[in-house]
């Protein structure tokens, strides 16, 4: 396995440093006499995976974009601050809404990507790292397949403390799968059999989450995961696909480029200790 599929030690060692959940959260929660506190985590809203790579001294969160209009279909049904979306590690930080959708190259579908620029203090207090994208070795050609790392929904769960607080666990997924076929100009996939059936089919929550490729000896980034599919009749019970958008280093700067040639927000801030980014 390891000769056919290498995997260098940063996969033995903290394969979600440059990656965090990102779990859309009601603001409030109403008791049966009506009384409005603020809301615990819940263990069943979605949630999606938002990826953190540095260009320049600067420092970027990618999601999907379908996450981001999950959110904010939320905010139009239950009205405008009503929601937040919360990384749910090492306490509850604010990822705010200021998200771009970039635009693909000429001939291309549209691009299932959201982008913005996060305050690098966010990842230091998550106890997280970003990808630096000018440091990323290249993509080797040869590559044949691939890591992708999320946070499915599915695997999220509510640890009871007491009777007026809890805890929600946010387990991640690191699948190894195979390439079909060689590297793409936009959207590929990951192609995995598995020994058995997967006590989850359905890794949405993981959309957002980083791809990358490896060798024994060093590893990068391939694409964000958009989509995936598992135990179903047309792919087989035991078979997982995953979808990425390709994500090389030309293709991170043109977005990064793209965030702030759209963007109308002032540049990050410090904002104290109510943790938001």
């Amino acid at each position: 396995m390891k000769a056919k599929y290498p995997m260098c030690d940063f996969f033995q060692v903290n394969e979600v440093l440059h990656c965090a959940s990102l779990v859309i959260t009601p603001n409030l929660s109403e008791d049966n006499l009506g009384r409005k506190t603020f809301a615990q985590p819940s263990d069943e809203i979605k949630n999606g995976t938002i990826t953190f790579v540095e260009l320049e001294g600067k420092t970027y969160g990618i999601t999907c974009w379908h996450v981001i209009e999950s959110y904010r279909k939320a905010e139009e049904k239950h009205g405008q601050h009503s929601h937040t979306m919360r990384t749910m590690v090492n306490g509850f930080y604010v990822i705010i809404d200021r998200f771009i959708r970039p635009t693909p190259e000429y001939g291309q579908p549209p691009l299932d990507i959201a982008i913005r620029e996060v305050n690098p203090a966010l990842l230091r207090d998550l106890g997280k790292k970003p990808l630096s994208i000018t440091s990323l070795p290249d993509i080797p050609k040869d590559i044949q397949h691939a890591i992708a790392v999320g946070f499915p929904t599915d695997l999220k769960y509510k640890k009871h403390e007491n009777e007026a607080f809890h805890q929600i666990s946010m387990p991640h997924v690191v699948l190894l799968a195979e390439l079909n076929g060689s590297i793409p100009t936009q959207r590929f996939t990951l192609f995995s059999e598995l020994e058995e059936k997967p006590d989850i089919l359905d890794y949405s929550g993981a959309s957002g989450g980083p791809i990358f490729w490896s060798t024994e000896t060093e590893y990068g980034i391939l694409g964000i995961i958009y989509e995936s599919v598992a135990g179903s009749e047309l792919i087989g019970e035991k078979a997982i696909h995953v979808s990425g958008e390709l994500a090389k280093k030309e293709t991170l700067k043109d977005w990064i480029k793209q965030y702030h040639q759209k963007s109308t927000h002032p540049k990050c801030q410090p904002t104290g200790k109510i943790q938001h980014d």
